[in-house]
């Protein structure tokens, strides 16, 4: 994921300081990006996972195997492809759709360096 920053860097169109402001920014953004999804859809099973074996074992399988063996090394946090999908249509088409195109890039940047430290971090 790292090369992606790389490169969404080497296509900023902003000033230094605005590039900086900006990443700053997608990184703050992720941050509460994870924290609603973690809080509202990971650990909201009791208000919208229906009460069915196949719903139940997805929940857990997505998020509650990480909690079952908090210390397996083998786990990642989420899987990178399925997760690289996820983050493009709930975090880079919106952002693409709403920011000005010449701020993206650096804001996009910010938003998958928040993802790696978080990824290295949990």
């Amino acid at each position: 994921m790292l090369p992606c920053v790389y490169y969404y860097l080497t296509q900023v169109l902003t000033t230094f300081n605005e590039t900086c402001i900006l990443f700053a920014l997608g990184l703050i953004f992720w941050t509460f990006f994870e924290y609603s999804l973690h809080r509202f859809v990971f650990h909201g099973e009791r208000y919208w996972v229906p009460d069915n074996q196949y719903a139940i074992a997805c929940h857990f399988v997505l998020n509650g195997i990480h909690h079952a063996y908090p210390q397996d090394w083998m786990r990642t946090v989420f899987p990178v492809v399925p997760l690289s999908a996820v983050l493009y249509c709930l975090m880079i088409c919106p952002v693409r759709a709403v920011l000005p195109e010449y701020v993206q890039n650096a804001f996009i940047a910010g938003l998958i360096l928040g993802y790696c430290m978080f990824e290295e971090m949990h």
